[in-house]
């Protein structure tokens, strides 16, 4: 029997190498993704369709060998010369959490099965491999590229400098009402026979309070639920803006999604007017892990990495 939607059992191949890798590694040039018979990678979007491949489903092995994909994460690449650079998976704190080990699931360059790989999450005295920041909800492990392009792994990466910071966000004009696109795969679902990246849309909530350093977070509204979390958060180009007020001509990573704010509504009794239910709803809001949180973590591993190879 086939396993339900959102888990699958894990192949023999899947337990051949280990993907943390802590060095540098060259990164190969794009391959342009998976061919698209009806020619939609040569047509005007909105969204570029290379973010789509930076998306991976994270998952956890049950009991039973069955694997339960229950998050999202993405590719993120540090440049330090040349080619070279250092390939990290970013995704939330609270996914990695509680957990040894993990699993990622990518797709192969050729259109066959995803490959899922394990990802070991702590080393052999119990400590954590992955990087984490004390203003935000997010874990930044290393990942062997050398590994992926033997194996063919179709994927793209969201490069280091292609951010919004609270610097540079005035000139890039984020404000509440702007659109936003949430990548990832929601409820987990990944897809049968590949990763299908879901995309969905919503608008910037609240940023005003970010850029003034009165929260650490960025508000949207958009539904969110749970296996969102970790995925990448994408600014809406928009061709045109009000009088007194730029538009953003191009699409760019925010953020990454944290969680959703729940709404929650108490029952009282009618006798002895105590709480005796509460009951807790989606809100449609939702909080996003900044990318300046993002990129001080990056910023960190990489130099802890370095100097332990002694190239800082």
């Amino acid at each position: 029997m086939s396993p339900p939607s959102g888990t699958s059992h894990i192949p023999c191949r899947a337990r051949e190498r280990l993907l943390y890798w802590p060095q540098c590694a060259r990164l190969l040039p794009s391959r342009g993704g998976r061919r698209d018979t009806n020619g939609r990678r040569n047509r005007m979007a909105l969204l570029p369709p290379s973010f789509l491949d930076t998306v991976v489903a994270i998952g956890f092995l049950q009991a039973d060998r069955v694997i339960n994909w229950s998050a999202t994460g993405f590719l993120y690449w540090y440049p330090v010369r040349d080619n070279l650079g250092l390939l990290f998976l970013l995704t939330n704190k609270h996914v990695f959490e509680e957990h040894d080990a993990a699993q990622m699931r990518m797709n192969l360059a050729k259109d066959e099965s995803p490959h899922e790989y394990p990802l070991t999450l702590k080393d052999e005295r119990g400590q954590q491999r992955w990087y984490s920041h004390e203003h935000g909800d997010i874990a930044a492990i290393p990942i062997n590229a050398s590994i992926l392009d033997k194996d063919g792994i179709d994927y793209k990466v969201f490069r280091h400098g292609d951010f919004i910071t609270p610097l540079r966000a005035g000139d890039l004009t984020i404000n509440e009402g702007d659109g936003v696109f949430v990548l990832g795969f929601p409820l987990g679902m990944p897809g049968a026979m590949r990763n299908d990246t879901i995309v969905r849309q919503g608008i910037v909530a609240r940023v005003r309070d970010w850029f003034e350093d009165r929260s650490k977070t960025i508000m949207i509204d958009a539904n969110i639920f749970p296996g969102n979390s970790g995925g990448p958060v994408v600014l809406k180009p928009e061709l045109a803006a009000i009088r007194g007020t730029k538009n953003s001509d191009a699409a760019h990573l925010i953020g990454m999604v944290a969680n959703y704010i729940p709404y929650t509504d108490i029952a009282i009794s009618q006798n002895t007017r105590t709480p005796r239910i509460i009951f807790q709803e989606n809100s449609g809001l939702a909080n996003v892990v900044p990318i300046n949180v993002i990129h001080e973590t990056i910023e960190r591993a990489a130099k802890d990495i370095l100097e332990k190879q002694g190239q800082s």
